[in-house]
């Protein structure tokens, strides 16, 4: 399977935001450079973030809904780790921005997988073919097959001693 420069370029973004994410972990960790209440916590944020902001683009490249909303759950991650460890606001705030978050991927999901969409639903494509042109084409097959058949030949075993 040959690997594209599109995913050839995630592969290396992933790489270097788990690097990333390794590195910070082991500074909090070290004492050094302290943001969140647990290394473990800054692993997974800075994981979550950075893989979320990578198919976000790769979403949005490629109108994957797939990734987009996958990129969602990340981001919300996120989002909602920071709003709780470093600002401190009750919990229901952090969910009601959460709610907006989805709300803006789900409205940036319609917006860049519109037309395909909308291609669909009004049959716009050109390869489309509705059910009288599909049963047109399966008769036509199968008349040429019937005028192709070649029935086979049945040999006795009394033909064989001759």
């Amino acid at each position: 399977m040959k690997i594209g420069k599109k995913q050839s370029a995630f592969a290396v973004g992933a790489f270097f935001v788990f690097a990333l994410a390794l590195v910070l972990t082991i500074l909090e960790w070290t004492g050094s450079f302290t943001i969140c209440s647990h290394p473990a916590w800054m692993f997974f944020f800075v994981l979550a973030a950075g893989l979320g902001v990578l198919l976000t683009v790769q979403g949005l490249l490629d109108k994957s809904p797939f990734f987009m909303m996958l990129a969602a759950i990340l981001i919300v991650f996120a989002l909602t780790y920071a709003l709780i460890d470093w600002a401190d606001i009750p919990w229901w705030v952090a969910v009601l921005a959460d709610v907006v978050l989805v709300a803006v991927f789900v409205l940036l999901n319609f917006l860049r997988t519109g037309n395909k969409t909308e291609a669909i639903a009004l049959n716009k494509y050109p390869e489309y073919k509705d059910y009288e042109q599909r049963k047109a084409e399966r008769e036509e097959r199968e008349k040429a097959e019937e005028e192709n058949y070649v029935p086979p030949q049945i040999k006795s075993f009394k033909d064989e001693d001759k």
